[in-house]
């Protein structure tokens, strides 16, 4: 017999018209291909995040940061705290994420275009029309929760870590920093958890399940509590557009923007006194980036709606 000169893929739990693959043989075949279970789903949905987040990003540490450890035992004969904190304050922190951003985005671009065409039937494409919505939405959130993390501090009188990136770059290229953190890694952390992760779910849960799983794992690799809950919601809105889009471009911008908000809000004068007031200034802020939120996501859902 000889070897098959096409391959058909199909969509899981659905019946396909599968061409033969076989040149002696004429015709068409109607098959059902049954969907994996949710915990072989599950299982694989774990893989990309594993690999990205413990693999890549500790190989990645190991190369750039741990020289910079050693060098510091050496030079001051007292050995460093190997805690999250020293490690993003080596000099050459900023080359460990860029390293393993750019590792994850070549492994799991090549991953997501072998399972391309496993997209769920109902993944929708949509115009340009709804990125200024999905824009407003993710920078107005990015405020809103910064505000409201902000009174909620005030109002407890406590200091809470908001960034599992927080303080990180006092001895590192900064540029460099910035440019990984805003631009690099998002579109890593997106061909990982929403182009990989979140269709691995798809093809064994519904979408709303398939979600809360995705931003929860997304949430969870973020470290702090506060970093958690942030990007739990932020995968959810993520995830929730990549559904409705089927553009893995648009939840690009998303990130991108959403990161990059963040570094506006430093250049500001001033910036630090006024999120350490109280009382009406904050609202100022956060009142604001919630109705702007309101008002994104409501003409968001509605251009979904009319798709």
């Amino acid at each position: 017999m000889r070897a098959p000169t096409a391959f058909c893929r199909v969509y899981h739990g659905t019946i396909a018209i599968v061409p033969y693959a076989y040149p002696e043989r004429s015709g068409i075949v109607e098959s059902y291909i049954p969907p994996p279970s949710k915990g072989l789903c599950f299982a694989r949905s774990l893989l990309p995040p594993i690999l990205y987040s413990f693999v890549i990003q500790g190989l990645a540490l190991y190369m750039f940061v741990v020289p910079d450890l050693n060098a510091i035992y050496k030079e001051t004969g007292v050995a460093p705290n190997t805690g999250v904190n020293t490690m993003q304050n080596a000099p050459h922190f900023p080359h460990a994420l860029l390293f393993g951003a750019m590792a994850g985005i070549i492994l799991f671009q090549f991953m997501h275009h072998r399972n391309a065409k496993y997209l769920p039937a109902n993944t929708k494409t949509t115009q340009a029309s709804v990125i200024p919505f999905v824009l407003l939405v993710s920078i107005a959130g990015n405020y809103a929760f910064t505000a409201g993390i902000t009174i909620a501090q005030n109002l407890l009188g406590t200091d809470l870590p908001t960034s599992a990136l927080d303080g990180v770059g006092e001895n590192a290229d900064i540029f460099l920093l910035l440019l990984t953190t805003c631009v690099i890694v998002p579109v890593a952390e997106e061909f990982c958890f929403r182009a990989l992760t979140m269709n691995y779910l798809r093809r064994g849960f519904p979408f709303m399940q398939a979600n809360l799983i995705q931003a929860a794992i997304f949430g969870v690799i973020h470290g702090t509590p506060i970093a958690i809950g942030y990007a739990f919601l932020f995968g959810l809105f993520l995830g929730w557009v990549y559904h409705h889009t089927g553009r893995i471009g648009i939840v690009f911008l998303s990130h991108i923007a959403f990161n990059s908000s963040n570094l506006f809000l430093s250049f500001i004068p001033g910036i630090d006194t006024f999120f350490q007031s109280t009382g009406q200034m904050v609202f100022i802020l956060f009142l604001p980036s919630l109705l702007a939120v309101a008002i994104g996501f409501t003409l968001l859902n509605k251009s979904f709606k009319e798709i």
